[in-house]
């Protein structure tokens, strides 16, 4: 008698533990695994790489960094996307001590698209600048921030 009830208690434990296991394997009512929801996308934009630089040579950011002295001219800040899954734009919006400085609309084109913008500096230029690197929704893939001396 008593191994008999050992033996239904183990059993109602394989039951309750499979039917957990099969419930999440199947997802809640009504949702098919095979099938992405409405408002997925199967292949979002996605931004792999943001970085300021000194410039760009041979399609690569050359000298990263996050301190610009007024002295190099310019400063550029450099994207790559991965994928693209449509033509589309993204822009690259400047900012100096928090306030708008540019706004830099940039065309990208599958199947992955590096691009850059830049800017020139002088020595009014100094102090805390950022980037926003943003989609036409105003969606910001990454903020980068940097810093202009004399």
């Amino acid at each position: 008698m008593k191994k008999m009830k050992n033996t239904i208690a183990v059993l109602s434990l394989i039951v309750a533990i499979l039917s957990c296991l099969t419930q999440n394997i199947h997802g809640a009512e009504g949702d098919d695994p095979a099938e992405p929801a409405a408002t997925e996308k199967p292949h979002s934009l996605t931004l792999v790489k943001a970085v300021m630089c000194e410039g760009i040579k041979d399609l690569e950011p050359k000298n990263e960094t996050i301190i610009f002295s007024a002295e190099l001219k310019s400063a550029t800040c450099f994207t790559a996307f991965d994928p693209v899954p449509e033509k589309t734009v993204v822009y690259h919006n400047w900012f100096k001590r928090d306030q708008p400085d540019k706004n830099l609309k940039l065309t990208l084109k599958p199947p992955k698209w590096s691009c850059f913008s830049k800017i020139r500096i002088r020595n009014s230029d100094a102090g805390p600048w950022r980037v926003e690197i943003t989609d036409s929704d105003g969606k910001i893939f990454q903020t980068l921030r940097f810093s202009v001396t004399e």
